[in-house]
């Protein structure tokens, strides 16, 4: 999974203002918004498996001069996702791609927007690790640099307890589809997910929180192909720091999404995030105040004999100051 990094900024400042607390102030109009990442455009290429806090020779490829996204793999079976090539340029689109036997990236820039397409193929994908788990392959999409306002090793200015709301904001479609030739694994499911991470620095050693909210949830042999697991509150995944907990998108409001149909969403996560933090497993710090927004990711994730597509477009991470 993602591991990005985490730190303090100016946020104090900007919600001492908003809450007037300037003598003669006038009472805010509104609660301040900040955008944690740019707007997609150029992205680059990061080595399998790298740490989110990778260092810039663990990039290999780029489709311009400074990406401010990068392509994460995570278990791609078999060799890593080539070179981006040009496909396309000329007018006002560029289309650049990159491929791999077990999956794929196309990213397509237009004045419209960055329109980026993520594709896993199970064909080369074993059922198993090494050590008889199920085998996960993922393709994450983040920032190269730290969110708005954070500094690597130090903690963000944006705590549970004082922020207002964190909107996720994307046109997304997913599709999954059974492999053409299945290896019969005994796990074959997959989705698409957004996700979050939370870093602590008031406990030593210092706590991180992975939390993902699935999106949808392709499973074989279920009714509909739909994964049926009852899900009423998030569930830890990961029972030790670096912690993960897993969430979707039902629990919080909103109907799946269906196979293959774009949506446009707006979630917040903020109360997700706050009921996981609150459910923790022994161990971890519960205390809504110690934890803070370090960044995020999106992106898909699959197991077992199924090929999945993902189409992303006007990805915004939005923090509302409280």
């Amino acid at each position: 999974m993602a591991r990005p990094c985490a730190e303090y900024g100016a946020l104090r400042l900007l919600l001492a203002f908003a809450m007037g607390c300037f003598v003669g102030s006038p009472p805010p109009a509104a609660a301040k918004s900040i955008d944690l990442y740019p707007a997609f455009g150029d992205f680059a290429l990061r080595a399998p498996d790298a740490a989110q806090s990778a260092q810039s020779e663990q990039v290999y490829s780029q489709t311009g001069a400074s990406p401010a996204w990068v392509v994460s793999q995570w278990n791609i079976a078999g060799s890593q996702l080539a070179a981006f090539r040009v496909d396309q340029e000329g007018g006002d689109e560029k289309i650049y791609t990159a491929s791999a036997p077990a999956a794929s990236v196309r990213i397509a820039q237009s004045p419209v927007g960055t329109d980026v397409t993520l594709q896993q193929n199970s064909a080369i994908v074993p059922c198993r690790t090494a050590g008889g788990r199920p085998w996960e392959s993922d393709l994450f999409l983040s920032s190269t640099s730290h969110a708005t306002g954070v500094i690597p090793g130090r903690p963000s200015p944006y705590l549970l307890s004082d922020i207002a709301a964190l909107h996720e904001i994307v046109t997304v479609s997913v599709a999954a589809t059974p492999a053409q030739t299945p290896k019969s694994c005994a796990v074959t499911m997959g989705g698409a997910v957004l996700a979050i991470v939370l870093q602590d620095f008031a406990v030593k050693p210092h706590q991180t929180l992975f939390y993902q909210l699935h999106l949808n949830r392709y499973c074989r042999n279920q009714p509909g192909e739909v994964c049926t697991m009852p899900w009423t509150k998030p569930l830890y995944y990961t029972h030790r720091n670096p912690y993960g907990c897993d969430d979707i998108l039902s629990r919080v409001g909103q109907a799946l999404l269906q196979n293959g149909v774009p949506r446009a969403l707006d979630i917040d996560m903020l109360p997700g995030l706050r009921a996981a933090v609150a459910g923790a497993p022994p161990g971890m710090d519960r205390n809504q105040a110690h934890w803070s927004v370090a960044g995020g990711y999106i992106g898909q994730i699959s197991w077992g004999d199924i090929n999945v597509t993902s189409h992303w477009h006007g990805y915004r991470l939005l923090l509302i100051g409280d």
